[in-house]
C-alpha cells in the first residue's frame, strides 16, 4: 500500500452563542472508513470533539484540486492559495460530526 489516502475538509460550526466558527482538518482512510484527524487540537479519532465544546451544526466542506490560478481576485503563479483556489464540495452536516 502506498501512503494513506487522505482528504482535506473545511468544518464551520456555531457557538452557544450563535458566533461562527471555521476550521481546516483532515480525514484519513483507515480500514475502509474516513477517520478524523485533527493536528492542530491534537485530536485524532474524535469528530464529537467540536460538540462537546457546546458547538452546533457542524457543517464540513470537502476542498481539492488546488490551483493558484482559479481565484482570480488573487495574483496568479504567486504561490499562495486559498480555499478559492480550490473546487469546494458540500459535505453538509455528517452525522458523525453532530
Amino acid at each position: 500500500m502506498d501512503g494513506c489516502p487522505s482528504r482535506f475538509l473545511g468544518i464551520t460550526w456555531r457557538n452557544e452563542t450563535g458566533y461562527s466558527y471555521g476550521h481546516a482538518i483532515l480525514e484519513n482512510r483507515i480500514a475502509g472508513a474516513w477517520i478524523h484527524s485533527d493536528p492542530t487540537w491534537n485530536v485524532f479519532n474524535n469528530a464529537q470533539v467540536y460538540k462537546m465544546g457546546n458547538n452546533t451544526h457542524m457543517n464540513l466542506i470537502k476542498y481539492t484540486d488546488a490551483d493558484d490560478n482559479r481565484y482570480t481576485a488573487d495574483p496568479a503563479g504567486d504561490g499562495l492559495l486559498r480555499y478559492e483556489d480550490m473546487i469546494a464540495e458540500p459535505f453538509g452536516e455528517l452525522p458523525g460530526y453532530n
